[in-house]
């Protein structure tokens, strides 16, 4: 999915009233536009990410997700 989509789909679903976003399918840690999409619903929803964790081991990939979230 491209990050615009990702980005119009989460509006569709905070402008509803969801307080929280689940991010999930596949592995979401390997998807190019995940820090970017944290980035953009900062601050307007909670969210958890389902993953298998193996990309967490890297203290730069750690690093970067938590500038995001």
């Amino acid at each position: 999915m491209d990050l615009p989509l990702a980005c119009a789909i989460a509006d569709l679903i905070i402008d509803s009233g969801a307080k929280q976003l689940a991010i999930f399918g596949g592995e979401p840690t390997i998807w190019p536009h995940l820090s970017d999409f944290n980035s953009y619903i900062n601050n307007r929803v909670s969210s958890t990410i389902v993953t298998n964790g193996l990309r967490f081991l890297s203290d730069e990939f750690l690093d970067t997700y938590k500038k995001t979230v």
